[in-house]
């Protein structure tokens, strides 16, 4: 409620009444028209939010007053809302930005219009910010963190239409301001081909390869999965240059191709069989290729055995011999082909032929044996007797050079049991080689 106070200066004076009234009874009679005018007025500029104004009482021809309305009790100043028409809020920068793995943080300009009559109380009618008889509309710029504050939200990964990134303006003086306004901004997917990939080799192993692909932005690693993905493989079983596609997604964009290298599995790492270094074979007078089969396991991922398979000569590898006719030591050479790399060098032993006992013709402790002689590959003939069968114990033994076709033991015991048996051997490269023993044949001696 609005009350009107007259302030009376001095309460002897009179308004020009001849009976010398007090001033107060007959001003109080004399202006009760002008009362009625004050209180409207008064009402008037308090409804118009100009509290504390002073309002000047028209003078009488007897004195001077003033009358000051004040606002009451019962009155409340309306707050100021800043999404209203009077603010300007706006981002510093009109633009777009992209995912950096940090929080992006837009700086917002703040601008409030005040017009004469606004309620700001530091302006007074007709003035502007001091500036009198000027009635124009001014502009206030808010200052960050003295007059309001920003908050941001969903700003760190690239944005989407239904979860953009925003920030939040918040006025700091809630006794005069209230509202908030909220700005949204683009936060983009970071485009792939800027980034560092690293894409590492592979070994044969006999299935399709997925590649290992590391991509990296400034020092941050990548997870494949949730930042890239890796598809449409190209020639990624075989030795040789394979490609696939990268691409971004989640915080990540674009597609890139990326290139890795499979290279052949090393042949020496493989098991084979048989085991040449412990075979001997016979001279026959013809060059001698014994057979070797090298074993493949294939694997997939995680190096789970798929299977295993032989590999084929002429396609995984090629096999030459030397001195692989001749009694003596022969060398085999096994390269890798295709997709197999490497060598290995692998020996097996030639021995002479046997030859075979003919007969045994005994004597009077004595026993003769002939044989069949061999021509090619031998240096001479071992010749054995002995009362044991397995010729373990009791045995003579005796060495006889090429071009002997028989042999005389004596001193034996008389009318006692002997068994027979003979071979061949070669000497070569200081090495003597014998052949296996032929038949067995017993007599009884005399």
């Amino acid at each position: 409620m609005v009350k009107c106070y007259r302030k009376v200066t001095k309460s002897s004076r009179t308004c020009g009444n001849k009976a010398g009234i007090k001033e107060k009874e007959v001003c109080m009679m004399r202006l009760q028209w002008k009362s009625r005018l004050f209180v409207l007025l008064a009402a008037g500029v308090l409804a118009c939010g100009m509290a504390g104004y002073s309002v000047k009482a028209a003078e009488t021809s007897g004195g001077t007053g003033t009358e000051t309305t004040t606002p009451g009790d019962s009155e409340t100043t309306e707050k100021i809302d800043i999404s209203g028409d009077n603010f300007s809020i706006s981002f510093v920068e009109d633009k777009e930005y992209t995912y950096t793995g940090s929080a992006i943080t837009p700086e917002v300009e703040v601008v409030e219009t005040i017009t004469p009559d606004s309620g700001d109380e530091t302006q007074t009618p007709g003035t502007n910010n001091g500036r009198t008889g000027d009635t124009s509309d001014t502009t206030k710029t808010w200052v960050k963190d003295v007059n309001y504050t920003l908050t941001y939200d969903n700003n760190i990964n690239a944005g989407t239409a239904e979860k953009p990134a925003t920030v939040t303006i918040t006025p700091k003086d809630t006794e005069k301001y209230t509202g908030e306004v909220t700005l949204t901004f683009v936060i983009n997917p970071k485009d792939i081909t800027d980034l560092q990939m690293e894409g590492k080799d592979k070994v044969y192993r006999g299935s399709p390869i997925n590649a290992d692909v590391n991509m990296y932005y400034n020092d941050l690693k990548l997870e494949r999965g949730k930042d890239y993905r890796v598809k449409d493989y190209v020639n990624n079983e075989n030795v040789g240059t394979a490609s696939a596609t990268v691409k971004g997604i989640g915080n990540y964009t674009g597609e890139r191709t990326m290139t890795f290298e499979i290279s052949a599995k090393n042949i020496y790492d493989l098991p084979y069989t048989p085991n040449l270094s412990d075979k001997t074979y016979t001279y026959t007078g013809k060059t001698l290729t014994p057979k070797v089969e090298f074993t493949f396991t294939v694997t997939g991922k995680q190096n789970a055995v798929l299977g295993k398979r032989i590999l084929t000569e002429g396609t995984d590898y090629t096999i030459s011999y030397v001195d692989n006719k001749k009694v003596g030591v022969a060398n085999v050479m096994v390269i890798g082909k295709g997709n197999f790399t490497g060598s290995r060098i692998m020996s097996f032993k030639i021995r002479p032929q046997e030859t075979k006992l003919k007969k045994l013709v005994k004597g009077k402790k004595q026993i003769k044996a002939k044989w069949a002689e061999k021509e090619k590959q031998v240096t001479g003939y071992v010749v054995m007797c002995s009362t044991k069968k397995d010729f373990s114990s009791n045995v003579k033994k005796v060495k006889v050079k090429k071009g002997t076709k028989k042999y005389t033991f004596k001193n034996l015991k008389s009318k006692k049991k002997y068994f027979v048996r003979v071979r061949t051997y070669k000497k070569a490269a200081g090495m003597t080689y014998y052949s296996e023993w032929s038949n067995v044949l017993k007599i009884k001696t005399r």
